[in-house]
């Protein structure tokens, strides 16, 4: 398993539990199709997206990797639905820190394409990017620059940083929602004991699936599933996307 992170480093100083139902799991088509049920929940409000604003203008502009290159550092490739988006962190268990931060989430594995058969099973996820209050970003900012930024919100009376909500998610990237269904390329992190999303520039495909509230595995066929090109705006199929993963 890999251990190293694949996201950027970037220096900046920037001013739902999911509900489960069991049931036995029956076969599909000659295929073992859970039929256990989720309900999508985030953590994001409409007020906190509405403070936050746009994605940060920032885009990565130094990755230049194509699809198939960031599919030669997964572990997995996978169809996944996204149960829940549950916190954004900016210090990780392992003591990284990162001022864009990670999004946390648990995601429902419809198909697997790479990698360990993972249908139909949850895993934990992080992304780099997401919706931070300002306080959070200080707890991974440099603290002289901290303690400036402090002395002058307080000389101006300045917003409580708790209350200060920022979108760092680079505007070359995608924000992962709840209750859709992506294409992701995943890289196991032992230090954090989840997966790590990664790619920019094209490499998290959103299928042309439905948003839902009620999560379950579905048996998909190959020829029902499009993905969208960001870059173009397009649906392409998902055989012509898979046709460039390593």
């Amino acid at each position: 398993m890999k251990k190293t992170f694949c996201f950027i480093l970037t220096a900046l100083l920037l001013t739902g539990c999911s509900t489960i139902t069991e049931k036995e799991s029956t076969p599909k088509n000659n295929k073992n199709v859970s039929e256990e049920t989720y309900t999508a929940s985030t953590y994001i409000t409409k007020d906190m997206k509405k403070k936050a604003g746009e994605a940060s203008s920032i885009t990565a502009e130094t990755i230049s990797k194509t699809i198939g290159e960031w599919s030669e550092d997964a572990d997995l490739v996978v169809l996944a639905t996204v149960i829940s988006i549950d916190e954004a962190k900016t210090v990780l268990a392992s003591g990284i820190t990162d001022e864009l931060g990670f999004t946390f989430s648990t995601i429902l594995v419809q198909q697997t394409y790479k990698g360990e058969d993972m249908n139909g099973k949850t895993l934990k996820t992080l992304k780099q990017g997401g919706i931070l209050t300002q306080a959070q970003i200080e707890q991974a900012s440099d603290p002289e620059a901290v303690k400036k930024h402090e002395y002058l919100r307080k000389k101006n009376g300045g917003e409580d940083p708790a209350n200060i909500y920022v979108n760092t998610n680079l505007e070359n990237d995608v924000m992962l929602e709840e209750g859709k269904t992506y294409l992701l390329l995943l890289n196991y992190v032992k230090e954090e004991d989840r997966y790590e999303i990664l790619g920019l520039n094209n490499c998290t495909r959103e299928a042309q699936i439905p948003q839902t509230r009620t999560i379950r595995q579905r048996d998909f066929k190959k020829d029902e599933i499009k993905l969208k090109n960001y870059d173009t705006q397009e649906f392409e199929s998902l055989d012509s996307v898979l046709s460039q993963i390593r």
